[in-house]
């Protein structure tokens, strides 16, 4: 796959890469599936930023087994094609979730992806605590890619990102060029391109051709 001058793609894990999102998962394991869903809401409504929404869906997971809830995350499926295409992609691959690590690290050694940034639900004797920490609670993710290009060398022109809902959108402003995949209203407002159906293979086409213009 040529991938034109891309020197990094960056896709988002919840709804892009797996076809579910990690939280949801986490909640119908616990049984509190209502309670995630009534904060989740208060977000969608912008009475809550995604840090204290985060913080405040995880507490409610609070005596779930960390042994459940890598069940939990682990049964989410790939979304169709999604593993395929992705690693035959030739730039470096990074995964970008405001999930969690047990969720994004196997998709992302799947694909051979170079970088991987998630979020750690906090335990303590085999048990969740209702707590989480990590680099995409507090910094949205267009701050964490700024510091990845920075760290790494790559170029900012020269990032190619994919992803779904809002908290993608910092992070499609500093890449040359996005995709937004079954997008959010407020993603397809701001991506460069948007593949409506759930099909990475409709995806691939956009690697190949798409070009950073020097």
């Amino acid at each position: 796959m040529n991938n034109g001058n891309f020197e990094l793609v960056v896709f988002d894990l919840d709804s892009t890469l797996v076809d579910g999102e990690g939280i949801v998962a986490l909640a119908r394991k616990a049984g509190v599936e209502e309670e995630v869903e009534r904060v989740t809401e208060e977000a969608m409504r912008g009475e809550l930023d995604f840090g204290e929404s985060l913080r405040r869906r995880v507490s409610h997971l609070e005596g779930l087994t960390v042994e459940e809830a890598h069940e939990a995350l682990r049964s989410i499926p790939t979304t169709p094609n999604a593993i395929e295409v992705a690693s035959r992609l030739k730039p470096d691959v990074a995964v970008f979730s405001g999930g969690f690590y047990p969720a994004a690290e196997p998709v992302a050694e799947e694909i051979g992806a170079k970088h991987v940034r998630a979020n750690r639900l906090l335990s303590e004797d085999g048990v969740l605590t209702g707590e989480v920490e990590g680099e995409l609670v507090d910094d949205d993710k267009g701050e964490v890619l700024r510091r990845l290009a920075r760290e790494e060398g790559y170029d900012e022109n020269r990032i190619l990102v994919v992803g779904d809902g809002s908290n993608d959108v910092p992070m499609m402003r500093v890449g040359a060029f996005a995709v937004g995949f079954d997008p959010k209203p407020v993603v397809r407002d701001a991506a460069d391109v948007s593949v409506d159906r759930r099909d990475f293979r409709l995806v691939e086409p956009i690697f190949e051709k798409k070009r950073v213009i020097e």
